[in-house]
């Protein structure tokens, strides 16, 4: 089985393929500066068993945070599921997915692939863990010139919190100057707006993630 095909629109992810055949290809290893391999790779360190199981499988997994890291990362990177309802071909963004799940079971909604849209230049893109067991993943665009960041992701998990964006904090960021002040106001401010706000360890290494994006 063919783990990841490429097409204009994108890069295709199997859902029959394993996570272990999806760490294995080379194409998805390379994507996004290795963003995702790290966060396969993190998710297949936390319980591996899970290397076992389909891309479809971890999509619909609930039943613990073994799949955070990848979910978190995929939500950076605009994720869309393809999955075929009757005779109809549904495309959902993987929140959308990830909300209705539930109501969407394999046997009635068999997921055909996950498409990962083209990457803009000048993106940046990082996976990291806290000590604290936090996953976070970061992505953006910056203008080599004019230091203008913008399609700013963040996302962030942990054992005790699901995969979520942080639009807060990325609307703060998107086409702004970055700098290190920048940075810190717009991590101060919209740590605020979070239902759950944001640790301290959270919020170092978000900081600190940033940061090395716009070196």
């Amino acid at each position: 089985m063919t783990a990841t095909f490429e097409q204009p629109d994108g890069l295709y992810l199997s859902t029959g393929a394993t996570l272990a055949q999806l760490l294995e290809d080379e194409t998805l290893a390379a994507f996004a500066a290795g963003m995702l391999h790290a966060a396969l790779t993190t998710t297949c360190y936390l319980l591996p068993a899970t290397c076992c199981i389909s891309l479809t499988e971890t999509l619909h997994y609930t039943g613990g945070p073994e799949s955070y890291p990848l979910l978190t990362a995929l939500l950076t990177l605009d994720a869309e599921v393809h999955a075929q309802v009757g005779e109809d071909r549904r495309v959902l963004p993987l929140p959308g997915f990830l909300s209705y799940r539930a109501s969407l079971p394999p046997e009635r909604a068999p997921l055909a692939a996950l498409r990962l849209p083209p990457l803009n230049r000048g993106g940046r893109y990082h996976f990291a863990v806290t000590d604290g067991e936090s996953w976070l993943a970061a992505r953006l665009d910056l203008h080599e010139t004019l230091r203008v960041a913008g399609h700013v992701r963040l996302a962030l998990s942990s054992p005790t919190r699901p995969p979520q964006r942080l639009p807060s904090i990325e609307e703060r960021l998107d086409r702004q100057i970055m700098s290190q002040a920048v940075l810190e106001t717009a991590l101060a401010a919209a740590t605020v707006d979070l239902a759950s706000p944001l640790t301290q360890a959270e919020q170092t290494v978000l900081l600190a993630v940033l940061n090395r994006l716009i070196v």
